[in-house]
């Protein structure tokens, strides 16, 4: 949770929400950064991070209270995930190149560019997707190779469906991410996107980036015999991909039509019905 904080308080995604009425009041003294917290922003999280390094890190959480009331939340996030982070690390003896894969490449996309290739939006996800469930798959005491292959697999395909998925959002703001071979092998710019075509080489463009997404997905399932049971739980992300996947292909591959943009009310469900059948 604490890590879901500070994506939220780094990319201003979605703002604080108010803290619940039974909220603990933290004062120094009476003096002002204590009045502060005992309104903070709304949401949820930054009254979890905030609890977690006053008992954890105390002295941290005591002079977080004096920082600027812009700078506090995401203050408490970095130390609460911190905090949340070192456990991990001892409880389940977590891959430190795994984080490093993690930091590296989201620091390689801070530049804010177009993928030049799919291979390259495929690197992007295997250091940063793929090696997330890597530490998932450690955290279940699950250290084998085909559960890893099947892994790599999962993340290259969520984050090929996370870039199509995040297209008209960002199209809003002027920026097109999609990779530029595609585009190109059907003659379609990225203006194209930023004005919502819908013509079929556009749509060209994200059948052939979402079918990618599917092939990744039939190859992590093409180690299902072999990969253990226990790890099973670390892939039913699939559920979601395997959604929107299905959607989209539902709206001939229109990225912009508005279904795709509405929360799956069954996701629960078959996320449910995944797991008891102990398939992913």
């Amino acid at each position: 949770m604490a890590a879901a904080a500070v994506a939220r308080s780094g990319q201003r995604l979605a703002g604080a929400a108010g803290a619940r009425s039974g909220a603990p009041r933290l004062g120094l003294g009476g003096g002002r950064a204590a009045a502060g917290w005992s309104r903070p922003e709304p949401g949820g999280e930054v009254q979890y991070c905030a609890e977690l390094v006053r008992k954890r890190d105390y002295e941290g959480f005591l002079c977080s209270l004096l920082l600027p009331v812009e700078s506090r939340t995401s203050a408490f996030a970095l130390r609460a995930f911190n905090v949340e982070l070192a456990q991990a690390v001892k409880r389940h003896n977590l891959t430190k190149m795994w984080f490093m894969k993690i930091i590296d490449e989201r620091e390689k996309n801070l530049d804010d560019r177009a993928y030049r290739n799919i291979q390259e939006l495929e690197k992007y996800a295997e250091n940063t997707q793929s090696a997330l469930l890597y530490l998932t798959l450690e955290t279940l005491g699950v250290r084998d190779v085909h559960a890893d292959h099947a892994a790599s697999h999962i993340g290259k395909a969520q984050g090929i469906v996370t870039c199509l998925r995040a297209t008209p959002y960002h199209c809003t703001r002027q920026k097109v991410f999609l990779p530029m071979d595609i585009c190109m092998l059907h003659g379609v710019s990225q203006e194209d996107f930023i004005r919502g075509k819908q013509e079929k080489n556009v749509r060209d463009v994200i059948y052939d980036i979402a079918s990618q997404a599917h092939i990744h997905l039939e190859h992590a399932r093409s180690f299902s015999k072999k990969v253990p049971v226990k790890a099973y739980p670390a892939f039913f992300c699939t559920v979601a991909l395997d959604d929107y996947l299905c959607n989209v292909r539902k709206v001939d591959f229109n990225i912009f039509h508005p279904s795709l943009q509405r929360k799956s009310t069954l996701l629960p469900l078959h996320l449910y019905v995944r797991s008891w059948k102990k398939t992913y």
